[in-house]
């Protein structure tokens, strides 16, 4: 292996770890976003729960005070609700860097692969040229050879 050939599949090795540190990275991003819309699921049914426990005692009637705390109540879950969707659509904006980071990386590294395989390809047709080189000469000599002895 020549010395830019060694150099070539040493930056490709480290492509290849960049890729997995950004899969990885990506892989986070995606779990943290889902955590947050798990959270916001679990808001809303815990808001939807309180509702409708408390429905019986709404149409019964209640007292001023009591009906002021449900309203408050569900006016901060409503706000925390709100709160989460702006966490999620910034863990999705974080998702999206990370997938274009990811994205880069893997060019970078196919680049490598492909500037890799190229070499091969034509340090193959070098060889091949040269093997024919040789053969010809070969026959060449050989022909002179005959010729010289035969006749």
């Amino acid at each position: 292996m020549s010395y830019s050939s060694q150099a070539m599949h040493l930056l490709l090795k480290l492509a290849k770890r960049e890729v997995d540190m950004a899969a990885e990275q990506l892989a986070k991003a995606h779990r943290t976003a889902n955590e947050s819309k798990a959270q916001k699921e679990q808001l809303l049914f815990y808001r939807e729960e309180y509702v409708v426990k408390n429905a019986v005692r709404l149409s019964q009637g209640m007292a001023v005070v009591d009906l002021q705390n449900f309203q408050a109540f569900l006016d901060s879950i409503d706000s925390a609700v709100k709160t989460q969707e702006i966490v999620i659509e910034q863990y999705l904006e974080v998702v999206k860097q990370h997938m274009k980071f990811w994205q880069a990386c893997e060019a970078k590294k196919r680049k490598y692969e492909i500037l890799i395989e190229k070499n091969k390809k034509e340090k193959r047709a070098l060889e091949l040229k040269s093997d024919q080189k040789l053969m010809d000469e070969f026959a060449i000599t050989h022909r002179q050879f005959h010729t010289a002895v035969f006749h």
